[in-house]
């Protein structure tokens, strides 16, 4: 929804949700579908790298992928995971993608694009910057299945910390 407030995780906040989010089948399912539907592409922007698990599935592919955040700690966090030389994280704004026109064979957005304050304006920069072959792959939380996943979350967080 344009123009709400996403979730800002935070360093104490981040080992708790990828604790949680890591070993469960949905993750696991998403970043799967990602790794294939990514597989001819070699050089990936990953918009909102988050917790750094779909950037370290497809660097041990092989891939190069350029992992975008606008928050500081899940940059930090993500080098933490992704500790490999075609990991190239970046503070960015997805709003504003600062690379030239045909810039990327491939990008990807795991579970986030409903997060974004206008999602077609990032749609728009992944048109600009996305060669006329590649490949984009964007899964997410739906409807009612997206609001139970939040409130499960949040309340798993607080349990935890």
């Amino acid at each position: 929804m344009p123009g709400k407030k996403s979730v800002m995780y935070t360093e104490e906040t981040l080992p708790v949700v990828d604790k949680l989010l890591e070993p469960t089948r949905y993750n696991q399912e998403q970043i799967a579908k990602m790794t294939t539907g990514l597989e001819n592409a070699t050089q990936i922007l990953d918009l909102g790298v988050g917790l750094g698990n779909l950037a370290a599935a497809l660097v041990k592919r092989g891939k190069q992928v350029y992992g975008i955040d606008k928050n500081p700690a899940s940059i930090r966090y993500a080098i933490t995971k992704v500790n490999e030389g075609l990991f190239i994280p970046l503070l960015m704004d997805v709003h504003a993608l600062g690379f030239l026109v045909n810039s990327f064979d491939g990008v990807s957005c795991l579970s986030n694009l409903t997060e974004f304050h206008s999602p077609c304006a990032v749609v728009e920069e992944v048109y600009r910057v996305l060669r006329s072959d590649g490949y984009v792959a964007i899964t997410g939380v739906e409807g009612s299945q997206k609001e139970n996943y939040k409130q499960k979350l949040s309340q798993e967080i607080i349990q935890l910390l």
